[in-house]
């Protein structure tokens, strides 16, 4: 039977939800589950704590999915792995695939997984204020280009809705470089804007008004309306 035990860097902390996490490994160990049953494949240590090839792939039921990660971020101390625990935990409650039939937890386990997702990147916990990640993800992001099959579901999606002042200026604008003489002078206007107040939001602390969205029905101010809504909505009938 292999190991179940979290490398030391993960900073276990010996509590009851450390106790119920290895007794239910255990179970399904075991006793794996009736294949005649519906199951998800669980590592029993998690590959952002370092479980990778060490770390046995248990099958679970789906509730028990759930609460195995429920239980993860209750006594694994390390706050960075923490942190991908709680993650983890925020997709398994709201997001579906077409192979995984997700447990919809009671408002309450909601709530708690939406606050914890919500202190994790709130402030300067959020990924992009890592110097290292934004290093990375720009590294990665070099050079790359947008498959034909990629540029064809784009412009699926996005024909026949409204044309903005924005898809305006990106024409006008497209193929035109900025120099870094251009790039410092409207850095600069940007600043004085800013500190004499004339870049301002009007809007700010005042009641929008709603509109409704004519394919949801939904109520939204205009701004959330052409971004969401309109022609990019998503209970939209294709013509």
């Amino acid at each position: 039977m292999k190991s179940t035990q979290f490398p030391s860097d993960c900073m276990i902390q010996d509590n009851k939800y450390y106790q119920w996490y290895q007794a239910l490994m255990k179970k399904r160990m075991l006793h794996p589950c009736d294949p005649d049953i519906y199951s998800e494949r669980h590592h029993a240590i998690p590959r952002c704590c370092g479980g990778k090839e060490s770390s046995p792939i248990i099958k679970l039921t789906a509730r028990e999915h759930f609460i195995a990660h429920l239980l993860l971020p209750k006594f694994v101390g390390n706050q960075k792995h923490q942190k991908k625990l709680v993650f983890a935990l925020w997709g398994i409650s709201n997001q579906s695939t077409s192979s995984q039939k997700r447990i919809i937890p009671n408002s309450h386990i909601y709530a708690l997984a939406k606050e914890a997702y919500s202190r994790s990147i709130s402030g300067d916990n959020h990924w992009m204020k890592d110097p290292q990640k934004r290093q990375a993800l720009s590294e990665k992001c070099k050079g790359r280009k947008m498959s034909e099959e990629t540029k064809a579901k784009l412009s699926k999606r996005f024909t026949g809705r409204p044309i903005t002042w924005k898809d305006k200026i990106g024409a006008a604008n497209k193929g035109k470089k900025r120099t870094p003489e251009m790039r410092k002078v409207q850095s600069e206007i940007g600043k004085k804007r800013v500190l004499s107040g004339e870049w301002k939001n009007p809007t700010k602390g005042k009641k929008r008004e709603l509109h409704e969205c004519p394919h949801c029905h939904k109520m939204a101010d205009i701004a959330n309306l052409t971004r969401w809504h309109l022609g990019r909505c998503k209970h939209r009938k294709q013509s």
